[in-house]
């Protein structure tokens, strides 16, 4: 079941469901953790909202800049928010639509196995 979970992302809406540094949510990136980011344990804890603006759902600069390296935050910046969006969403990583089917999972599996 976590192979399963790894292959999904997040679909971010609010924000708040979506760890920022275990999460897989910034396009052309797993977990954080798992590519070798080193932490701060006063955050650790933090969500994706904490990376918004105050007043409007958008990126706050300063905020990237200060916890991500160039590359990271050039890939956050892709990242789509929409305000008429609710919660976060995890979808398949395997299909553009984002819905799991047995083809693209089977492939998966069968990749892996060759490998």
């Amino acid at each position: 079941m976590k192979w399963l979970m790894a292959s999904c992302r997040w679909i971010i809406g609010d924000g708040r469901s979506v760890n920022v540094w275990q999460d897989r949510w910034i396009p052309r990136h797993n977990s954080l953790v798992n590519e070798g980011v080193v932490v701060r344990d006063d955050t650790r804890l933090l969500s994706v909202d904490y990376l918004f603006m105050d007043t409007v759902k958008q990126w706050d600069i300063p905020k990237l800049k200060a916890l991500f390296n160039l590359n990271v935050k050039v890939d956050i910046l892709k990242v789509q928010l929409c305000s008429a969006v609710g919660g976060d969403k995890s979808v398949w990583s395997y299909e553009r639509n984002g819905n799991f089917n047995i083809r693209s999972c089977y492939r998966l599996i069968f990749d892996q196995i060759n490998f």
